[in-house]
């Protein structure tokens, strides 16, 4: 039986009683029964063995899928992966080749998903697959929501912006979403190891291009929506519909899913409102959310929060400070509710939790604590300072930058909020990418100058962090942000070694462990 079911971007053809076994080999009919086919040209019994979309990884008896970039057509590289042994083609255009099958589809993006999870025996359908999406806090969230299912499964993974974590193991796939062919291949192999749970972070741009098609969720998270990538988006309202794309494919396939919603953001509602499927509300300040902080305490280590959900209140101490974590807590607390756990369950999964890779990472020497974070965006990083003065009541001197080809706009605002929320501010660059760099800190100081005159603006990224832990004092705190866990900077079309936290460490005089053991604590 074939029925239709409503992806994050669009409609996929999905069979019902398909075995959940990879297709290792298949027939270029059965990718005509799963597509929205506009025109077939060659033999639709041709038989294949392997999908992508990347000509440059195709194997003899792939089907390529010539999808369109952000600065080429996929038509461009048809040659090379028949060339390279492709044995049929799906596109968009009307490109010709006369001697292997092309598929002419309406929506390449969204048809290569459905067709990858059929190939790979719907994955999702055989583990709990969670998406969280939203523009801060999903990599936190993920992290603890995993903490809680393993306390109940024994293998889990993460897939998101730290790449896909399994056990002891990381891969980066370099996207916060990667393509569908991907994630369907990645979620069949971890399916084959055993894994029973896999939480995702699920990216605007990944919705919009059709990355997570064919995926069945059992849970959503939305945690919260402020300004962020508009120079793809446009405007806001165009961040929020992608966002609400992946609430509106709930419920449709074999599972019956829920919606944890974060109800202290003012676009709760719409997520609450356009789905389907029950939702399960979270909240610090509301009486009514399902899942709700009566009660809590801040400190550099942590918070202690006293959580109230239909298990009744338990309370919690967990290791990630500032009042956004408890947020992030909260949803997992919510996850795991929904997905049947205890109460014992999920709070010892969230105590579990000492530390995300470039979310508030601490490094400490010479009397001085230097914090690193992702925080690239106007909320993140007024959340950021807000809880680092709230907790920490030290001299915060911020160093801060904006990456280039991507929104202009927001660069004020981030110099404001820094020169607002800072003792001192040190401008810098982040990823400059083909922007000049000195375009960039400019619209930076736009910002600063609204609130100070007294900052420093350093290009030299390296440069402006060692001038900002050169000016602190004991006791001072320096705050490194905007690119958290990377290791690279990209200039022109170039990527470099970079990592915030190797040259703290360095300039701090750190040995050993990378997490806080330096020569002198705080």
């Amino acid at each position: 039986m074939i029925f239709w079911s409503e992806s994050a971007v669009g409609t996929c053809r999905i069979e019902e009683d398909h075995p959940y076994a990879c297709g290792s080999i298949m027939k270029i009919r059965e990718i005509v029964d799963l597509l929205d086919v506009i025109s077939l040209s060659g033999d639709p019994e041709t038989e294949f063995t392997g999908l992508s979309s990347d000509s440059r990884k195709i194997e003899a008896g792939d089907v390529f899928f010539a999808i369109e970039g952000s600065r080429t057509s996929g038509d461009r590289y048809i040659a090379e992966a028949i060339e390279r042994g492709a044995v049929a083609v799906v596109t968009e255009g009307t490109y010709e080749t006369g001697s292997i099958p092309v598929v002419r589809v309406a929506d390449i993006r969204n048809g290569m998903g459905c067709v990858a999870h059929r190939y790979h025996g719907y994955p999702s359908r055989s583990m709990i697959c969670i998406g969280v999406t939203g523009t801060n806090g999903k990599t936190t969230t993920s992290y603890l929501i995993d903490a809680v299912l393993r306390r109940r499964h024994a293998k889990t993974a993460v897939m998101g912006t730290l790449g896909m974590v399994c056990g002891e193991g990381r891969r980066d796939f370099g996207l916060t979403t990667p393509e569908s062919t991907i994630i369907a291949s990645e979620m069949a192999a971890l399916r084959r190891d055993g894994c029973e749970a896999l939480t995702m972070e699920v990216s605007s741009h990944g919705l919009v291009l059709g990355r997570v098609a064919g995926v069945e969720f059992d849970l959503a998270v939305f945690t919260n929506l402020s300004r962020d990538h508009l120079d793809f988006h446009g405007d806001m309202e165009s961040y929020l519909e992608a966002k609400l794309s992946l609430f509106r494919s709930l419920g449709f396939g074999r599972k019956r899913a829920t919606g944890i919603v974060n109800v202290d953001d003012a676009h709760g509602r719409f997520f609450t409102d356009v789905t389907s499927v029950e939702t399960m509300t979270y909240s610090i300040d509301r009486e009514e959310a399902d899942v709700r902080a009566v009660d809590f305490r801040l400190s550099p280590r942590g918070s202690e929060v006293t959580v109230r959900s239909p298990l009744g209140e338990m309370d919690v101490h967990l290791n990630l400070p500032g009042r956004f974590n408890i947020s992030n807590a909260l949803a997992a607390v919510a996850a795991g509710v929904a997905l049947g756990m205890g109460g014992e369950e999920i709070g010892a999964g969230l105590e579990s939790v000492s530390n995300v890779r470039g979310r508030m990472e601490v490094v400490e020497g010479r009397g001085i604590r230097v914090v690193i974070d992702y925080a690239h965006t106007p909320d993140a990083l007024e959340n950021l300072l807000t809880t680092l003065r709230e907790v920490y009541r030290s001299p915060l001197i911020t160093v801060v930058g904006c990456g280039g080809e991507r929104d202009a706009e927001k660069r004020p605002m981030m110099g404001e909020i820094a020169a607002r929320l800072s003792d001192r501010v040190v401008i810098t660059s982040d990823n400059p990418r083909g922007e000049d760099p000195e375009a960039i800190l400019d619209g930076i100081e736009r910002g600063v100058r609204g609130v100070r005159s007294d900052f420093d603006r350093l290009t030299d990224r390296r440069a402006a962090i060692e001038h900002a832990i050169g000016r602190a004092k004991r006791g001072d705190v320096v705050v490194i942000a905007g690119k958290g866990h990377e290791d690279y900077q990209i200039v022109g079309d170039r990527r470099y070694h970079f990592d915030d936290r190797e040259v703290a460490r360095e300039l701090l005089g750190c040995v050993g462990d990378e997490e806080r053991r330096c020569e002198e604590p705080v």
